[in-house]
């Protein structure tokens, strides 16, 4: 789930995503970073930072790109020893695969940083290990396996019963399965092997296998296995009567139970453990007495910790998905929609079809259409109803708000809106919707709410439209 650009106080963040080689797209994404920061007026000659520190890790490169004009800020990192080695040292990441950083105050001292930058990496580190599907870890103090999604995927079908389960883990999964029920499916957290069947899509150069590529010689066997990978994803009322997932809070075990004649099925945490990890390190941050900071998961997910104390607001400028159409022609002005004002705590999630995906043209009825990550489980096939969905909730979880973008984003425009009216009876939830017509013109749907925190772009020619729910 990613997806958007997040500008905190009028400012870049940019994240761009590439079907090319790993290293260009890198080199892409810092050099943007850069020209949009010069563009914007927010060089680092206008930057007053903290006097004794220096960024560590990949955060001292973003820097630049995210402090306010003339403003006393920080970003904070974990430690560049934060980096995770699976359990045989093949595979390193950063915690999610993302950079999370917290953008604080810079009235702190330099001890506080590193009290800051040990939470934050104690926090994702742990949580990344045990919501990884594609790799094993072992405890710190030994050699034995930790107990993560890979090693409950498995154990599919073979009665074993998974012991010492993290709690963390407990949490997100059942987080995940009632998800699932509140979303109609539209969220599942079964949908591992479809996912990674559209991932094989999308990360080859040609999209050899989508069912729709005139191209494909294969074209009805590809769809075939579309429908297959469908099929065996189960419904959330399959799950509580086939007992698929049984969770045993009391003795922290799980067991993964064969579902049907369905050979293979897997979890994924993907568009609810990232939320979860960013809920988790701001009340880690809160009990510690750090309240005067920002969360940036990444292009998805934000939290804040409090009233922003170094501006007058948080500003929240979702992206403009088509500025990172061409990635070669970068236009830093039109790059954001405009700027949501907020304070207090709050969650932004986003999902979109920005991050990973590509264009093409569908043979049947001559519409280009966009393929995309996020993949609708009733037909396995991308949706193409929004560019992007941005939630904004003062009192909903960034686990569950992670959960419920993806929902919304799979959903016809009226559909959402029933989603949303059915949560605000126990919750504060507001959209925004960028959609896309077929002059490549984006169409931004407000909460009317919402709408009076809003300031729209000038240098674009958007149709910004209010609606009630």
């Amino acid at each position: 789930m990613s997806h958007i650009l997040i500008i905190f106080d009028f400012l870049l963040n940019s994240k761009y995503n590439l079907v090319v080689v790993a290293m260009m797209k890198r080199i892409l994404i810092i050099l943007s970073a850069l020209i949009a920061t010069c563009t914007l007026g927010a060089c680092q000659n206008e930057y007053d930072p903290h006097p004794d520190y220096t960024p560590s890790s990949f955060c001292s490169s973003e820097s630049s790109s995210l402090h306010s004009s003339k403003a006393k800020v920080i970003n904070v990192c974990a430690t560049s020893q934060s980096k995770i080695f699976n359990h045989n040292k093949s595979h390193s990441s950063n915690p999610f695969d993302t950079l999370i950083y917290l953008r604080y105050d810079a009235s702190v001292t330099t001890q506080e940083i590193t009290q800051m930058e040990n939470i934050i990496g104690d926090t994702l580190i742990h949580l990344h290990k045990i919501a990884d599907r594609n790799y094993y870890y072992t405890d710190d103090n030994s050699e034995s396996l930790i107990n993560n999604i890979k090693v409950i995927n498995d154990s599919y079908g073979t009665n074993k019963v998974i012991e010492n389960v993290d709690d963390d883990l407990l949490n997100m999964l059942e987080m995940a399965l009632e998800s699932t029920k509140i979303g109609n499916n539209k969220f599942n957290p079964f949908v591992g092997e479809l996912s990674d069947y559209w991932d094989s899509i999308i990360d080859d150069s040609d999209h050899f296998n989508d069912p729709l590529n005139p191209d494909n010689p294969n074209r009805e066997t590809s769809l075939n296995k579309i429908n297959e990978l469908v099929a065996s994803i189960p419904t959330y009322e399959e799950i509580i009567e086939n007992k698929i997932l049984e969770i045993d809070r009391v003795h922290k075990t799980v067991k993964f139970n064969k579902f049907k004649n369905v050979d293979k099925l897997s979890l994924t945490l993907g568009g609810i453990a990232k939320g979860y990890a960013i809920d988790i390190l701001a009340k880690n941050l809160n009990a510690a007495g750090f309240n005067k900071g920002i969360i940036n998961g990444g292009t998805s997910s934000l939290e804040s910790l409090g009233d922003a104390t170094f501006t007058d607001a948080w500003y929240i400028a979702p992206q403009n998905p088509n500025t990172f159409n061409n990635y070669y022609s970068f236009d830093a002005d039109k790059n954001y929609i405009g700027n949501v004002k907020l304070n207090g705590v709050f969650n932004v999630s986003t999902s979109g079809d920005v991050e990973r995906g590509y264009y093409f043209n569908n043979p049947n009825d001559s519409v280009i259409r966009r393929r995309h990550h996020i993949v609708n489980t009733d037909t396995g096939i991308p949706n193409n109803y929004y560019r992007t969905v941005t939630l904004f909730s003062n009192d909903i979880d960034a686990g569950y708000l992670d959960a419920y973008s993806t929902i919304v984003f799979n959903m016809p425009f009226d559909e959402a809106k029933a989603f949303i009216k059915k949560i605000r009876k126990t919750n504060d939830l507001h959209a925004i919707f960028i959609q896309e017509n077929v002059q490549d013109v984006n169409s931004v749907l407000i909460d009317q709410e919402l709408y009076q925190y809003y300031s729209n772009n000038q240098n674009l020619n958007l149709q910004v439209k209010t609606y009630e729910v």
